[in-house]
């Protein structure tokens, strides 16, 4: 009976995997070397149900890492050998051709919308930047988690982004497994301490931004490139998503709608992050309640918003206004709301979130106090 032997032997070059195929007789092994129990073989990414053409290719990409190791040990490493060991890397990693076929994979197999497909091929290349920095396999992921947690708190990712990069690194990893017939086991969510590490990270808000204020939206006024500073201000006074305004920018027709109510002007925004209900449940309504809210309104219709870099809003803010970001907007709609007199279960309503008590706990600024003045 065939089956595949997988060992190290020594060259010139140092250790190297080696698979061939061998027989088995009788019971009796006639391959001198040592097999490696099936727990090993499935640590290193092989796996019973490959083909000796897919090992091969597997140990070969083992090889290659190990051979950058060995290099990275030495003191010098000129800079023409690095770049080659890069190139190595990144194609041990992430197969080029097989990335290609991940990207129509996720195609074919996604029910989320157009927009939310472009969300994830954007995730992607993320993820690509992570697991090649990492250097880290599909079947070391799970091994390996603690370094992936490191990163996102570098990173200083919050909570939702995370979620949303897990996915598409577990999708990958299925994915490869598949291909390659090797083992993979999923990455989990941080949890307990590793979380709020990640979250204090990302200024412990779960979005890593720092509120907007109306202070802040009026120094920057005059300043910043015509349409950017239009793009905060319609965040700010809309508590929009950057996502949403973006695809309003995109398609207005498909991702806005106005109406009246009791002589107010109401605003509807579609979600298209809410994937798990019905298109028509998608909508929230924001009533414009104020003239500065019109006036975002108007810009949109007029199409003069343009997006922003964020280092060009932090260029533009003033100097003690630290960690402003597109989220910052969104971030500050919920205290002006509330100093214009609105009460946190509507405001929470018109940000689209599914309970008061997520807007009272990652969007309103502790450190800010609401109050009405009697008389």
């Amino acid at each position: 009976m065939a089956h595949l032997n997988v060992r190290k032997r020594q060259t010139k070059s140092g250790l190297k995997w080696i698979v061939t195929q061998a027989e088995w007789a009788s019971g009796q092994n006639k391959v001198v070397e040592r097999k490696l129990t099936e727990t090993v073989l499935s640590d290193l990414g092989f796996s019973v149900n490959m083909t000796p053409a897919q090992a091969q290719a597997h140990a070969k990409k083992l090889n290659a890492l190990d051979a950058i190791k060995r290099k990275e040990q030495t003191s010098k490493v000129r800079a023409s050998e690095r770049l080659h060991d890069l190139a190595l890397i990144e194609n041990s990693i992430i197969p080029v051709e097989l990335s290609e076929l991940f990207v129509a994979h996720m195609s074919e197999n996604w029910f989320g919308g157009e927009y939310n497909l472009r969300k994830q091929v954007q995730h992607w290349a993320k993820v690509q930047a992570i697991i090649t920095k990492l250097n880290v396999q599909p079947h070391e992921y799970f091994k390996r988690k603690n370094e992936f947690y490191k990163e996102f708190e570098s990173l200083r990712m919050s909570k939702s982004y995370i979620e949303k990069i897990l996915k598409v690194i577990n999708m990958w990893g299925e994915y490869y497994a598949e291909q390659t017939k090797s083992f993979f086991k999923k990455l989990p969510s941080p949890r307990g301490i590793v979380l709020e590490k990640i979250k204090e990270s990302s200024m412990a808000t779960g979005l890593g931004a720092r509120p907007m204020t109306l202070e802040i939206l009026d120094y920057m006024k005059n300043k910043m490139p015509s349409g950017q500073w239009e793009y905060i201000r319609a965040t700010l006074w809309l508590g929009l998503r950057p996502s949403e305004l973006d695809a309003i920018i995109e398609n207005r027709a498909k991702n806005l709608k106005t109406e009246s109510q009791r002589g107010t002007k109401i605003v509807g925004i579609y979600q298209a992050k809410l994937t798990g209900v019905s298109k028509d449940m998608r909508w929230k309504h924001i009533p414009l309640i104020h003239p500065e809210q019109m006036a975002a309104l108007k810009d949109i219709n007029s199409e003069v918003v343009i997006k922003p870099l964020v280092k060009t809003i932090r260029n533009y803010a003033p100097s003690d206004a630290t960690n402003l970001g597109l989220y910052s907007g969104r971030k500050g709609f919920t205290d002006l709301m509330l100093e214009l007199g609105q009460s946190l279960e509507d405001i929470s309503q018109w940000m689209g979130h599914a309970s008061v008590e997520r807007t009272w706990r990652h969007y309103k600024n502790k450190r800010r106090v609401n109050f009405k003045k009697l008389g």
